[in-house]
């Protein structure tokens, strides 16, 4: 995980509070939790302020047990595909033939994007920003989820 500040916030790199955090970090990038806690602290910030890149996924792969199946809507065909507790969408669109590109899948890259038409998303990403998410018309397919039993997706 590595943290590039820009010009950043108010016209200077950090605020004295934020600079202490990341002078906690580690040499060769960032520990997660010091991360996430630079993150909580610059939460106020205008979006765009304050740029993360993240180089391995943040969640665990899928467990059926916790997840629920949900139905997705490709808006171009009117088919409607099941996304099982232990699949992801990217790999529920490849199972019916629907040719979507991807790199990471783990939803680093941003590769696997497909626009929302309708439904709540369960981002589970690192690409998206907060506008983005909040905005709820696209989603990594290779990692999030719907956030309720349907999703429409413009495919």
């Amino acid at each position: 995980h590595f943290l590039y500040p820009g010009t950043g916030y108010g016209g200077s790199c950090f605020p004295k509070d934020v600079k202490a955090l990341i002078h906690t970090g580690h040499e060769n990038g960032m520990d997660l939790g010091v991360l996430q806690a630079v993150e909580a602290a610059c939460a106020g910030w205008p979006a765009g302020s304050l740029h993360v890149e993240h180089f391995a996924a943040l969640r665990p792969a899928l467990d059926a047990a916790h997840e629920q199946a949900f139905d997705v809507e490709l808006q171009r065909t009117g088919q409607v595909l099941t996304v099982a507790p232990d699949q992801t969408l990217l790999a529920t669109l490849r199972a019916a033939n629907v040719d979507l590109p991807s790199d990471c899948e783990e939803g680093l890259c941003g590769t696997c994007e497909v626009r929302v038409v309708a439904g709540a998303i369960d981002h589970r990403d690192v690409v998206l920003g907060r506008a983005e998410r909040e905005a709820g018309t696209k989603m990594m397919s290779c990692c999030s989820r719907a956030r309720g039993g349907r999703l429409v997706v413009d495919l």
